[in-house]
């Protein structure tokens, strides 16, 4: 079984390091609206939600959004504040459907507070030590592109198999 928390948790990262590069307001205006988001989804009821639909797009959003570190700094600084609100609106809606697959409702609380990467990530953007930021960006597009390869083998565990 796959457990939802972890692209809740790599989506709040992602953005939390993509955020890292914006305007403290418009950071913590975009933070903002993903806790507003996720919370609003989460409330919502749902019933039967398509998981495999949630798990990719979950973590597509994950590619997205820390790709979008890579972007030339001309682009990111020109649509910045589009930029970030469109990111925290979109990882607060899909950090909130995937609660909705969660043993535990208490999946946001263990994911939120990831966004606040931020913080340090502004702190050693400051510095100028900002390739760090990168890094950190470019190992959630791998583990991203892996997880969305998964669901394109089968893996023992997923689906049902001749032993069932």
């Amino acid at each position: 079984m796959r457990d939802p928390l972890l692209p809740q948790i790599m989506l709040a990262a992602a953005l939390g390091l993509a955020l890292s590069y914006t305007e403290r307001g418009t950071a913590r205006q975009a933070a903002g609206i993903c806790v507003v988001a996720a919370i609003a989804t989460a409330l919502l009821p749902l019933p039967g939600f398509p998981t495999d639909l949630a798990f990719a797009a979950g973590w597509l959003s994950v590619l997205a959004t820390a790709a979008s570190l890579h972007l030339p700094e001309p682009w990111r600084l020109r649509a910045g504040p589009w930029l970030g609100r469109g990111q925290a609106l979109n990882a607060g809606l899909w950090v909130g459907l995937l609660n909705h697959m969660t043993l535990s409702p208490f999946g946001l609380a263990f994911a939120l507070p990831f966004v606040a990467l931020m913080l340090p990530g502004a702190w050693l953007i400051g510095r100028g030590w900002g390739i760090a930021i990168k890094v950190a960006a470019s190992w959630l597009i791998a583990i991203a592109v892996l997880q969305i390869a998964l669901g394109f083998v089968p893996t023992p565990g997923y689906e049902a198999d001749h032993m069932e």
